[in-house]
């Protein structure tokens, strides 16, 4: 009989610090989320490096994620403006004043949404949710082109492979 209730007691005893521990290692995860950034979104193929928040309203865009580590803006463009260098001027101006920007930021625009992100993360990682046969399409319809702010350099079609004729680099102004 006492040795039942020992083996209860060191149940409970584990049980207890197992769970204490768990609590605690949880907690510690949501302040850390709560303190460094706001929550992950999974749905549109975001990164645990790229956070979720509200962004301000961008004419002719939207943003869609920020990657801290990469200081990159993932935004989406109608395809129509792709090659409209003043309203692309436009929309990274806008950017560049109502978002935190520096000369290490940079911006890639993409086509949807749940294209807007990195390839290894939507095609090539463990946790892909795409295809591999749809990178071909990523690399040459997708994405649609990048900004640096270092380099002012705005790049349609940066990877795209086949049809190299879409691959164009266009210097920006200043926005001031």
């Amino acid at each position: 009989m006492l040795s039942v209730k020992r083996t209860l007691l060191l149940i409970v005893i584990i049980g207890f610090v197992s769970c204490s521990g768990f609590e605690s290692s949880e907690s510690n995860k949501a302040e850390k989320s709560i303190s460094e950034k706001p929550s992950i979104e999974e749905e549109n193929g975001v990164s645990e490096k790229t956070e979720k928040r509200t962004f301000p309203k961008i004419k002719n865009a939207s943003v869609v994620q920020f990657d801290n580590d990469n200081n990159r803006y993932f935004i989406v463009v109608d395809s129509s403006i792709v090659f409209d260098y003043e309203r692309i001027k436009q929309v990274i101006c806008q950017i560049d004043s109502k978002l935190s920007t520096d000369t290490n930021t940079s911006i890639s625009f993409f086509n949807e949404a749940k294209w807007a992100n990195y390839k290894d993360e939507l095609f090539f990682d463990e946790s892909s949710k795409y295809p591999k046969h749809e990178y071909s399409n990523w690399l040459n319809t997708y994405y649609q082109g990048e900004f640096s702010f270092k380099t002012r350099l705005y790049k349609t079609f940066p990877v795209s492979e086949p049809n190299k004729n879409k691959r164009k680099v266009q210097k920006i102004k200043s926005c001031s």
